[in-house]
């Protein structure tokens, strides 16, 4: 999180001051993981044996550059915290199920995406457009749970991927409010072994603030 509030000093007033920018502001999502979780370790699945609920929320700045009438740049940089969460069986003496607890396992990470835009739009109506890109996800700071300390502390460390984007924003006379859907696909896997691997691929739903170049 420190990282990202050391670049949103350096970067916003950078880049809010060059002629090449259309917009630039913040932005909260939230995604619903779809992973692949195939990992047939025993010492994990004779306890675990249900596969982990995925949860991420992120916070980050975004910019707009390079404009057309039909094209332009897109930059992001997101802070965001991915929990794994793991259910398992509560025991009394006789073995008995009485019943169950989870416990969370959460990786941190630095995302930067770069997409292309495809966008359309009419001058009383919403702006539609479509973005695709590559991203990068840098690895800042880890909670592992002890049971799976083998696992996630040889997680990779760099986790390379693309971004499909779909939404609209409504453009006002200094400011934008922007609503995105995306999907995240990882081409890099998280964690691979022997036992099998887990891979990261999510749906996600953002909304954004930003300011406008009145220059443009």
């Amino acid at each position: 999180m420190k990282q990202l509030i050391f670049i949103s000093l350096v970067l916003l007033p950078s880049i809010s001051n060059s002629q090449n920018f259309i917009a630039v502001g913040g932005r909260i999502g939230y995604t619903f993981y779809n992973s692949v979780w195939d990992l047939q370790d025993p010492a994990v699945t004779n306890f675990y044996p249900n596969e982990p609920k995925f949860y991420n929320s992120y916070l980050g700045v975004y910019g707009e550059f390079f404009g057309k009438k039909y094209l332009s740049t897109c930059a992001d940089v997101s802070y965001h915290n991915t929990s794994y969460s793991f259910e398992y069986n509560m025991k009394n003496n006789t073995g008995e199920v009485i019943g169950t607890n989870k416990i969370n396992t959460t990786l941190q990470y630095i995302s930067v995406l770069i997409q292309e835009k495809i966008k359309y739009g009419k001058p009383k109506g919403p702006e539609v457009f479509f973005k695709a890109g590559p991203r990068v996800e840098f690895q800042i700071k880890k909670n592992i749970d002890k049971d799976f300390q083998y696992i996630f502390n040889d997680a990779n460390k760099t986790v390379f991927g693309y971004t499909l984007t779909g939404g609209a924003a409504w453009n006002f006379t200094s400011f934008q409010v922007v609503a995105e859907g995306f999907w995240h696909g990882d081409i890099t896997k998280i964690y691979s072994s022997g036992f099998g691997k887990l891979q990261n691929n999510a749906f996600g739903v953002s909304l954004s603030v930003g300011w406008l170049n009145k220059k443009k």
